[in-house]
């Protein structure tokens, strides 16, 4: 049966789609079919988001991304220019039925969790583009996003979509053709709403021109208004009047002497307390309700944070993220206004806007809160050209932009503060405490005033018993707003001690659970005798602990018990899952702000959620020149030839700055990404395993970072699984190999006397002790012999390389590249004593070749640009071409850590009968995940044959 002649000239009828979709079945197959349903979800594919898909949904179907372009290439999708596919409207519909009635017993529905990932993809994705440099992407994300929303909360997107309608106008409008437009991608699942789709087709057609069109759609309506809740429409036959006195649009789609579009409302969303609030120093009291009009702008949701169920968070938490203006009246500091607030300014920073009564502000949250603006009280009292002033002031201030930065100036009492750089705290538990003054008042106070309590070392003992250090925040003051807010998005783990109701903690404890997804214990003993103000009630999410007695006065056994609950929390929580914070759990599709410095690493989904890509790619990369790379691809049986060129002076310093640090800086990552891969891959599925063949040129580049795409979203879940060959290798036939089960580990040598400038020796590296004794119990109980040398003079050591054979080296210890002699010739190699250095030289000169050698030596790995005659000087290629079958080296500075992570991690996994590819990918795994902002992972450059095995596989036939 041939497919319908109409299609991708017309939209199908129905029984034309689904003799394409039988057509389509017999040509394909069945795997293909079913990713066609689940790409029905989203109304327009790319490349990447199908592959997602795939890999999340389909794994199960095998690992062949044929598939995807099967779908993208079809008869049934229409490719629309620059990498973006349609599929057919009633083929989508037909996809979708299929797709429900087939995975009708799921626990989850699967069109839900498809749209989850969908939004998730474009939460990812807005990060990411531009929209100036980008627009087609922008308008690409936007239906994305509406179709993810109608998917996931139907009456939500049926409202927000009336909405939309009701700020368009109707003459010629370009919005109300986009809005027709958007229409035909969320019909499915507001299939609900026919008037509402029907409306939208109606302007769509009115904005276009086609009167006879709107006629049909809006006519078929009625006279009445569209409702959606409580947003009205109006009546089409006044939309069809309005359009018939309506001047003739233009080009550009404007009329000739229209009235200005209706701009769009302004949305707001109001924090503040209701009923009466009593100053304790004045007495006075305040009635929050009688002055809600005072400060209200119109269009205003109100949340008070006392009056919010735990249910109403996620609808609150999505009004302030829409919000355009977060207006925040925290009156005399209700604990749960005051955490509400925090949780606000670490979403919406930029717009939030500060206000409160005359005389009711609380002291403890202007160093949060900026610069307030105050309503007068007082009734009667207060003239009218007061009220008269406070409006105008209040109306210019909510069109100000933006609204408060967390990242301004300091707000000490002692004066503005320069803030120096802030040090490491990946180790460190932030604790978060304050003290309760007279009256209720709680203020941030000089640590001198309060010596260190009980509870206080009960806290500090918990935290060094469970290796930690401990960050404190008990001298805010002294403390810039930024940062206090990159010590509490930075800090894995913190401490918060809510007992006083300071409000200055309470506002940091929202911001923590806004910046930070999890990871928060919250500490809370009996309040103070003076405190008037009710007690802050943690939400259920939330890890509470409670003691009994104050901050200042806690006995010994209550210490003593306080002390090993933290202990044990902090001991745990490295093993839970990250996310406990309320407002991520609530929301889970958000995403930490991106304006911090650093974002909290994200925990690795399950595999429901995202699979690792499965593709390989077999590439070969020759320079050409000084300035160009070719590149041969063969992927699924294709071969794809692209060629890059570049600029010397703009390429060989942003390499340089790549791997002059062992941090990972994803900005000159991503700009080298753009400069050296070629755009035709860009189109093509992820790769899941990268086999390069390399020269000696292109083994310069750090191609275990390049592929790491840090516009992936899902990127830092699986390190790219790189491993290299050399280009036009022969390894020497004549060379011996070894027999026996020995191995050979050198750790930290001795290296006085051989570097003029450091005579007495390089600093030791406790480490590579640690990580030597590490890898040999791997070995050991893999059978093997192990000679093992620690803290050794150079003659000891190059005695234990000639002793005997060995099938595994590994060298640990400090190196240097290229090092300046005296004589003027350069050195690579092992730093050892006694003015020697261990080169290649010396290892080509081993009678028998091991077949693992390892240099964890920081540059040991790195290529050496050698063309002369002489002896060679990279180490990496000289050991290749003398017969070592696989070779791992650091090509830049490494973290000790994640160092020696990644050479135990290796070895366990090669002496446990794992090929050589998946040992590297193990370990590349663990050190990442060991030092997730650092890139010491990428630096290990992994030299042979993937299918390498140290041992046979467990209960193979060998």
């Amino acid at each position: 049966m041939p497919y319908p002649a109409a299609l991708g000239q017309r939209p199908l009828e129905v029984h034309e789609a689904y003799a394409a979709l039988e057509q389509f079945a017999a040509d394909y197959g069945r795997d293909p079919l079913l990713l066609l349903m689940h790409a029905a979800v989203p109304e327009t594919l790319r490349p990447d988001l199908l592959n997602l898909i795939r890999v999340n949904f389909l794994a199960a179907h095998g690992p062949d991304p044929s598939l995807e372009a099967d779908v993208l290439f079809s008869p049934l999708s229409t490719a629309l220019g620059g990498g973006y596919y349609r599929i057919d409207p009633q083929v989508r519909w037909h996809c979708l039925v299929m797709l429900r009635s087939l995975h009708r017993h799921d626990p989850r529905p699967r069109i839900r969790r498809i749209a989850e990932l969908l939004w998730r993809y474009v939460e990812a994705r807005e990060h990411q583009a531009s929209r100036v440099a980008d627009p087609q992407m922008a308008e690409f994300l936007d239906i994305q996003r509406w179709v993810a929303l109608a998917f996931l909360e139907p009456a939500s997107a049926a409202h927000a979509f009336a909405d939309a309608l009701r700020q368009v106008g109707t003459t010629g409008s370009t919005v109300a053709l986009r809005l027709g437009g958007l229409a035909s991608a969320i019909e499915v699942p507001l299939a609900g709403q026919p008037e509402l789709l029907a409306y939208a087709r109606g302007l769509d057609a009115l904005a276009g021109g086609n009167e006879e069109e709107a006629r049909r759609l809006l006519g078929a309506l009625g006279s009445d208004e569209i409702r959606v809740r409580d947003i009205v429409l109006k009546a089409p036959g006044a939309v069809l009047a309005a359009y018939k006195r309506a001047p003739p649009a233009t080009a550009d789609g404007e009329g000739t002497d229209t009235a200005p579009e209706e701009v769009r409302r302004h949305r707001n969303v109001l924090i503040r307390a209701s009923g009466r609030e009593r100053n304790p120093t004045s007495g006075e009291w305040l009635d929050m309700d009688e002055h809600f009009g005072v400060i209200n702008p119109g269009d205003c949701r109100h949340l008070d944070a006392s009056a919010l169920s735990e249910a109403a968070w996620p609808d609150a938490l999505s009004d302030i993220l829409a919000a355009d203006t977060v207006i925040c009246d925290p009156g005399m500091g209700a604990p749960d206004m005051l955490y509400l607030i925090g949780i606000a300014l670490g979403l919406r920073h930029g717009a939030v806007i500060p206000v409160a009564a005359a005389g009711f502000q609380s002291a403890a949250c202007a160093r949060w809160l900026d610069v307030f603006s105050t309503y007068p009280v007082g009734g009667d009292r207060v003239p009218q050209i007061a009220e008269d002033e406070f409006a105008a002031q209040w109306a210019a201030r909510l069109a100000e932009t933006p609204g408060i930065t967390l990242h301004g100036p300091t707000l000490s009492n002692e004066g503005d503060q320069a803030s120096s750089a802030s040090p490491d705290i990946s180790n460190a538990c932030l604790v978060i405490e304050g003290r309760q003054l007279d009256k209720g008042w709680a203020m941030a106070t000089m640590s001198s005033f309060f010596p260190p309590s009980a509870r206080d070392e009960a806290i500090r003992q918990a935290i060094e018993s469970a290796g930690m250090e401990k960050l404190t925040d008990r001298v805010p003051a002294d403390k810039s707003t930024s940062l206090l807010v990159e010590e509490l998005s930075k800090a894995p783990v913190a401490i918060v001690d809510i007992t006083g109701g300071e409000h200055d903690t309470l506002i940091q404890l929202g911001l923590r659970q806004a910046l930070r997804p999890g990871r928060t214990l919250i500490l809370q003993g009996d309040p103070p005798s003076t405190s008037a103000a009710p007690p802050f009630t943690p939400q259920t999410s939330l890890h509470v602990i409670r003691y009994t007695g104050t901050q200042d006065s806690l006995d010994t056994q209550a210490a003593a018990r306080l002390s090993e609950a933290i202990t044990q929390w902090l001991n745990a929580s490295r093993n839970q899952p990250t996310v406990d914070s309320p407002v991520y759990l609530a929301l889970p599709q958000l995403q930490p702000p991106r304006w911090l410095a650093a974002e909290p690493a994200p925990e690795r989904p399950t595999e429901s959620e995202v699979q690792a890509p499965t593709a390989v790619w077999a590439l070969t990369i020759r320079q050409r020149g000084d300035s160009a790379l070719q590149f041969m691809l063969l992927i699924d049986g294709q071969r794809i030839d692209a060629t890059v060129h570049f600029q010397r002076t703009l390429v060989d310093p942003l390499l340089r700055q790549l791997v002059s640090d062992t941090r990972l800086q994803r900005d000159t990552l991503q700009t080298l990404i753009h400069l050296l891969l070629p755009r035709e891959f860009a189109a093509l599925p992820a790769a899941g395993r990268y086999h390069l063949t390399l020269g000696p040129d292109t083994a310069l580049l750090p191609w275990e970072q390049l592929f790491h795409n840090p516009a992936d979203p899902f990127a830092h879940l699986f390190p790219p699984r790189v491993i290299r060959r050399l280009d036009g290798l022969r390894p020497p036939s004549l060379r011996r190999q070894p027999e026996s089960l020995n191995a050979l580990l050198i750790g930290n040598p001795q290296t006085a006397g051989t570097l003029p400038d450091q005579e007495s020796g390089l600093p030791d590296l406790p480490g590579a002790q640690r990580e030597v004794v590490g890898v040999m119990s791997a070995l050991n109980a893999a059978g093997f012999t192990t000679s093992v040398g620690t803290d050794e003079n150079a003659s000891a050591v190059m005695s234990r390389i000639f002793a005997r054979d060995y099938r595994i080296l590994l060298i640990s210890g400090n190196a240097v590249h290229e090092y300046p002699r005296p004589d003027g010739s350069k050195v690579t190699g092992f730093v050892l004593s006694d003015g020697v250095f261990l080169t290649a030289l010396e290892l080509q000169q081993m009678r028998t070749m091991p077949e693992v050698v390892f240099l964890n030596g920081c540059h040991a790995g790195r290529p050496v640009a050698d063309s002369s005659d002489g002896p060679p000087r990279d180490m990496v290629l000289a050991l290749l071409k003398a017969g070592v079958q696989v070779v791992v080296a650091p090509g830049w500075a490494v973290d000790d850590l994640g160092a020696a992570t990644f050479s135990e991690s290796f070895f366990t996994a090669l002496a446990s009968g794992s090929r050589f590819e998946d040992a590297v990918d193990t370990a590349r795994q663990a050190s990442a995940a060991a030092a997730p902002d650092l890139n010491t992972w990428a630096a290990y450059q992994a030299w042979g044959d993937p299918d390498y095995r140290l041992l046979p596989a467990p209960g193979s036939a060998a």
